[in-house]
């Protein structure tokens, strides 16, 4: 069971990012439309260059979805001519073997799609200017780059990193919280807004462009002393992060 200093912590942690969420989102906003802003490791001061994680199955993913897609091209492309091509098979059988073939392709594209989607190949802790990081301390903003199915670039920033919870899907590590729920006393009475929403993750295309926002709304319960913030989606959000964790060398949650 954990001791009281670990509860007042825990408290005052929470505390301190629901405070500095609004700052987190105002700047973090701004950074990212900035055209000057670049995703290469050689642009980034060395201190978050050195903190940077980068997935080690990567180029693995990247290469199975070349091959995946190559092969449901192609499966598509022959399939016709099955029909075309003379032999001895009825036009039963020959349109069960082009139906197996498309199927079979279509399902190991599909099932690729699903396991390395959330597969999150770079991943860096978010500073201001200036700012240096200690590992010893929990990161509370991140920035994770994953890739679609077709190579397409994503890249989410998290601003505050409470609400990545455990995924209960395989070949996930974190997935952004649908509801967060704490006590008066963990929040020491500082409550936010009835109905007031914040930012709570973002989602950027490869060039740059804003897919959709992650948004926690915030809902007073004061006959049981509690706030929760039930989130929903605007636009297309990555909500699924696969992150060997054991190679981190600072803690996000």
């Amino acid at each position: 069971m954990a001791s009281a200093v670990t509860l007042r912590r825990r408290a005052f942690a929470n505390v301190f990012r629901l405070s500095c969420l609004g700052r987190h989102n105002h700047y973090f906003r701004s950074l990212s439309s900035s055209s000057a802003t670049s995703n290469s490791d050689a642009s980034l001061p060395g201190s978050l260059a050195n903190l940077t994680y980068n997935g080690p199955l990567a180029p693995t993913f990247r290469r199975l979805k070349i091959f995946s897609l190559s092969t449901l091209g192609l499966s598509t492309v022959i399939s016709p001519f099955i029909f075309v091509i003379e032999s001895s098979l009825p036009t039963t059988a020959r349109i069960a073997l082009a139906s197996t073939a498309l199927g079979t392709s279509a399902i190991s594209t599909t099932l690729v799609n699903w396991v390395g989607k959330p597969y999150v190949a770079q991943l860096k802790p978010i500073l201001a200017e200036g700012e240096t990081l200690d590992p010893k301390k929990v990161v509370t903003s991140v920035e994770m780059t994953t890739f679609s199915l077709a190579l397409r670039k994503r890249v989410t920033k998290v601003y505050d990193t409470s609400f990545l919870v455990p995924a209960e899907r395989p070949f996930a590590s974190w997935r952004l919280a649908n509801k967060m729920m704490f006590t008066n006393e963990e929040l020491e009475n500082k409550i936010p807004e009835r109905n007031s929403e914040e930012t709570v993750a973002e989602t950027f295309g490869e060039n740059g462009g804003l897919l959709g926002r992650w948004i926690v709304k915030w809902n007073i319960h004061p006959e049981g002393g509690t706030v929760v913030g039930e989130c929903h989606e605007v636009g297309k959000v990555v909500k699924y992060f696969n992150v060997h964790e054991e190679l981190l060398e600072y803690s996000i949650r």
